[in-house]
């Protein structure tokens, strides 16, 4: 399967590059190249809003792996975040990694926990609600 095809975002806004890692009902990180944003001009961090997004790219890729993909007509929603913005991490740095673990998921709505790494230093973590919409 290739994870990527769960994911309808396209780029430039598509911020998760690859699947890293899935552990069924335990885990899901994805992995970015800094490089790949290119776009943000002027930058020398990236941005809040963008790491975010990556986790939020993550999460519906893991709540489809956990319930189903998404039918015709259906999009992904985020609904809450509640985030710890720890530390910054350099626009040109290598690798942001997104993770996402459960704490509740029901038909296609979940409540995950949600980190972002770089470097092994954890650069922000989050609790984020995500949806499914017709």
């Amino acid at each position: 399967m290739n994870y990527m095809d769960l994911l309808p975002h396209q780029l430039p806004f598509r911020l998760v590059e690859k699947v890293d890692t899935y552990q069924p009902s335990k885990l899901l990180r994805t992995k970015l190249n800094t490089q790949k944003l290119y776009w943000l001009d002027n930058k020398e961090e990236v941005p809040y809003s963008i790491m975010l997004e990556g986790v939020a790219q993550t999460a519906v890729i893991f709540i489809q792996l956990e319930t189903k993909p998404l039918q015709k007509n259906e999009f992904p929603v985020l609904g809450s975040v509640k985030s710890d913005y720890i530390q910054k991490a350099p626009l040109y740095g290598g690798m942001l990694s997104f993770e996402v673990k459960p704490l509740r998921i029901h038909d296609k709505q979940a409540i995950l926990e949600g980190k972002v790494t770089s470097n092994n230093k954890i650069i922000m973590g989050c609790i984020l609600t995500v949806g499914v919409q017709k």
